[in-house]
């Protein structure tokens, strides 16, 4: 049922001690459908004087978001609303109100009122909280209600409560407009009531003006208000004409602007993601960089979109497109978790890990704190505690085949057997070692990197253990560093230092080994990498910059995976078929897809 709805707004006044004003989230007067078009109707003030600006812009915005987001719920603005008050605290207050075909839903916040006047005969005040307070109430309109909104610090809220029932009703309306217009309260603020009833579309087409609706002016003779509800009529028509021109105008260029903006921003997305398709089979990082330069666009181009959902969803979903391509030519996985694989406090509590290694099907853990040597069945999850105690004192340097570990220990070299579980001295400390680092084991021989002494030694394979000690670097070769974190060996020996250094040695010589493609140095800290024995991959673990970064044996940048959490882990290995990375972590082992 199509209803009126006449809006007229009292005077506000603005004094030098506060501010205070009126919007209406529709147009007025029209004929309308409130079931699904509802009228939003929003006092707003502040005792604040600095306020004003603050205020003019969020009704302003607020309007803006009515009209384009098509906030027409009381949840919504309600939503809105709360924004303000958590900004501006004690110094606000307001009232709003909408009405619907079936249902009004007034609210409160500061010191202020909403009068419903029903039939013209029972003024009731529907809502008056105390500051700070929300609240709500629905009901069904009837036609001739009469809509009174109060917001601010006045003593004129509690003349509202003095209307009396009956005839007076009408004449003291006028008189309150005029209290409220005459008002020099520093406080006070703009009051606007609305009066809703059935259209006389037979009575518009004789008489060609709208029904009539009561006037919060002092009375006058019949002749005189009917001729100024014409012209008031005829003034609101061309103002509302004029009002939604310009708001039309404005809008349009608006639209016309950001639709400009998106569609550049499309096009250099486009070219840049051809050039970078175009690069990839021969300069991968020059692909990157394109689509790097794309995306550091966008994210400067947000700001021009942020504001209205639409344009947000539309920038959102290409930037999406675009990074999505990015990794996929970078070959960089973003994770914003990855699930823990084990919990080793289930074995042992206390059980941290301190490194980490692949045997065959077996994970192999060694924990320092505890002097515990464990190993963890790959398919299954079964758990073994293999070795520690008095024989594995003070041991680290970790490395394992696939039926043996080897540990350095102030005793010498310890190996243990995965099968038997059973540990031995197998090479006893030797006075020529002179700064003993880290110990290899590859085909059961046994290999120790001596900084000190700038040499690898190796310990030959024997029927019943291992021979005796070879300098394995060839002639005129030595170590060039003294700081080693690992040691990989794939019939190469593979060496990481501090910084992502990587020495490769084939034979007792060494190869050039460096990374190209990659976008990001590595960092200082890289405490572990992980050598496939079988296939052409290196996992390097970057924590400085929380990744792991994958290449060829060669140095070519495969990939990369980035999680938050490699900032705090300390060894990885590579798996079987090399699909995936095993990672430990402060006591936990995590898994991920290496291949994606």
């Amino acid at each position: 049922m199509p209803v009126e709805l006449e809006i007229k707004p009292l005077v506000s006044l603005p004094e030098v001690t506060g501010w205070s004003q009126t919007v209406v989230l529709s147009q007025s007067p029209q004929q309308i459908n409130p079931e699904n078009q509802p009228v939003w109707i929003v006092a707003l003030a502040s005792n604040d004087p600095e306020f004003a600006d603050a205020g003019m812009e969020f009704l302003d915005k607020l309007e803006k978001t009515y009209h384009s987001l098509e906030l027409k719920t009381s949840e919504a603005l309600y939503q809105t609303l709360n924004q303000l008050t958590k900004t501006y605290q004690e110094s606000v207050s307001f009232a709003a109100a909408a009405i619907s075909l079936t249902t009004i839903t007034p609210m409160t916040y500061g010191q202020a009122a909403i009068i419903l006047v029903r039939d013209q005969k029972t003024p009731i005040q529907l809502l008056k909280n105390d500051q700070f307070s929300w609240a709500a109430n629905q009901g069904e309109w009837r036609p001739n209600d009469i809509w009174w909104f109060q917001a601010g610090q006045s003593e004129l809220l509690e003349n509202l409560n003095l209307l009396e029932n009956g005839p007076a009703l009408q004449d003291q309306l006028d008189q309150l407009a005029i209290t409220i217009n005459q008002s020099t309260h520093p406080t006070q603020t703009a009051a606007l009531h609305i009066h809703i009833g059935q259209v006389d579309e037979q009575a518009q087409d004789d008489e060609g003006e709208s029904p009539q609706t009561i006037n919060l002016s002092p009375s006058k003779p019949d002749h005189i208000q009917l001729k100024k509800r014409r012209t008031f009529a005829l003034g609101v028509v061309v103002l509302l004409f004029l009002l939604a021109s310009v708001l039309l105008g404005a809008r349009a260029r608006e639209k016309n602007l950001r639709t400009e903006q998106f569609d550049t921003l499309t096009t250099m997305v486009t070219q840049k993601t051809t050039a970078a398709e175009a690069l990839y089979a021969v300069d991968q990082t020059a692909a990157r960089a394109e689509l790097k330069q794309a995306l550091d666009e966008l994210e400067t181009a947000k700001v021009n979109f942020e504001d209205e959902s639409t344009w947000a969803e539309k920038w959102q979903t290409l930037y999406d497109q675009t990074n999505s391509k990015y990794q996929t030519i970078a070959g960089e996985l973003t994770l914003a978790e990855i699930p823990v694989w084990y919990p080793l406090n289930t074995i042992k509590s206390n059980l941290q890990g301190t490194n980490l290694d692949r045997a065959g099907t077996n994970l192999v853990v060694w924990d320092q704190a505890t002097v515990t040597l464990i190993k963890i069945d790959i398919d299954n999850k079964r758990n073994d505690i293999i070795a520690g105690g008095q024989d594995l004192n003070g041991a680290s340097s970790l490395a394992v085949s696939d039926t043996q570990a080897a540990m350095l220990t102030p005793q010498g070299i310890v190996t243990t057997s995965l099968t038997r579980n059973s540990s031995s001295v197998e090479v006893k400390a030797d006075p020529e070692w002179s700064q003993p680092q880290l110990v290899g084991l590859f085909n059961n021989n046994l290999y120790l990197v001596d900084p000190g002494q700038s040499t690898i030694y190796r310990y030959p394979a024997i029927t019943g253990g291992v021979g005796a000690k070879q300098n394995w670097l060839g002639a005129g070769v030595s170590l060039s560093g003294t700081t080693y974190n690992r040691i990989q060996i794939d019939g190469q020996i593979w060496l990481l230092q501090p910084g992502g250094k990587i020495t490769r040695y084939t034979q007792g010589a060494p190869q050039n080994f460096s990374i190209t493609g990659l976008d990001l140095p590595l960092g200082n800290n890289t405490p572990s990498f992980s050598v496939h024995p079988d296939l052409d991959l290196v996992a390097i673990l970057d924590a400085d910059n929380q990744r792991i970064v994958i290449t060829t044996k060669t140095g070519q940048y495969q990939k990369q995976i980035a999680w938050s959490g490699l900032s705090t882990a300390s060894d990885i290995v590579l798996s079987e078929d090399g699909q995936s990375v095993f990672i430990l972590k402060q006591g936990n082992i995590y898994q991920t897809n290496a291949s994606q």
